[in-house]
């Protein structure tokens, strides 16, 4: 038979993705507040990649119940617990000898009204009896990985232990070449595509993000001029289909000629990276303690709002 199924694999992955503008999601809300206000009144979605389906895969991998129980096994073994089954029910052992049944689910769906009619979505990858675990998969390779985890898998994260009451949760980072390697032997396997980060729980944090949802569901409803809004939270976001849309993007380029940074006035040499937005141009770097960082920061402040 010659039948294409795989727009049958994306139309179902995108189902995912609710369009409400009565809702937003914790991964979304990190993001500038801009682009997500743009986003739900246009009703744009992301657009098809093979990278999204292979991360919804490896997703999908790690969520199938045997793997998510064994998995939990060893990571309750790691924290300390003493664990038991009784009659196919697990049980971790706590400090006073008493014994707390421990269970592991996927997909931990929730709907937070924040304000009457206005929700905030959740999707937990795992949870369990004690902690979270969120999975985020990557094409960058693990070397090039920062030490600790990006600000926007924080907030989402934090925001799902907030709301499931944990004190702690995991981010399971997973670069996809892995499924390139010749290797099969597990512990190459995880130590050059996988890492386990630890986050415990931040209540500062988590109010803040309550607040900036609020901040979202305002700007929707006073139909609010979006140059008004300030964006973006990071340079990556002025990439995708909400650009066209925007009054004042940033471009990222190359400079051909000698240019003078509209920030700290020093000069941006030809051949090295810079950014553009509006009519002003300012230097770049990816290192957040370099003094270039200063410039980037007032690129993305310089959202001309009011």
């Amino acid at each position: 038979m010659e039948v294409n199924l795989l727009p049958a694999l994306s139309e179902g992955y995108k189902e995912e993705f609710s369009k409400s503008p009565n809702q937003i999601g914790a991964s979304a809300i990190g993001f500038g507040l801009r682009k997500n206000v743009i986003e739900k009144r246009l009703g744009l979605t992301l657009e098809d990649s093979m990278k999204m389906l292979a991360g919804k895969l490896t997703h999908r991998s790690f969520q199938k119940q045997a793997v998510m129980e064994l998995m939990t096994k060893e990571i309750n073994k790691q924290l300390g617990y003493t664990e038991i089954n009784v009659n196919g029910q697990r049980f971790i052992q706590l400090e006073d000898n008493t014994y707390l049944p421990f269970t592991v689910e996927k997909e931990k769906y929730r709907l937070i009204e924040v304000i009457p009619g206005k929700f905030l979505r959740m999707h937990s990858d795992i949870y369990s009896t004690l902690y979270t675990i969120e999975i985020k998969t990557t094409s960058m390779p693990l070397k090039m990985w920062a030490e600790e985890i990006a600000a926007y898998q924080v907030n989402q994260l934090n925001t799902y232990l907030g709301f499931n009451r944990h004190e702690f949760g995991f981010l399971l980072r997973c670069d996809l070449k892995f499924y390139l390697s010749a290797s099969t032997r597990w512990e190459y396997i995880w130590n050059n595509y996988f890492r386990l980060y630890p986050l415990d729980f931040n209540r500062e944090l988590f109010n803040y993000t309550l607040n900036r949802v609020k901040e979202f569901f305002k700007y929707m409803d006073d139909e609010e001029d979006v140059a008004n809004i300030s964006c973006p939270e990071f340079i990556f976001e002025c990439s995708d289909e909400c650009r066209e849309h925007c009054p004042n993007p940033i471009d990222k380029v190359k400079v051909d000629n000698v240019e003078e940074c509209s920030h700290c006035k020093g000069i941006i040499e030809p051949g090295t990276t810079a950014l553009i937005r509006d009519d002003l141009i300012y230097h770049y770097t990816k290192d957040k303690t370099h003094r270039f960082n200063d410039c980037v920061k007032a690129c993305k402040d310089a959202w001309g709002g009011r």
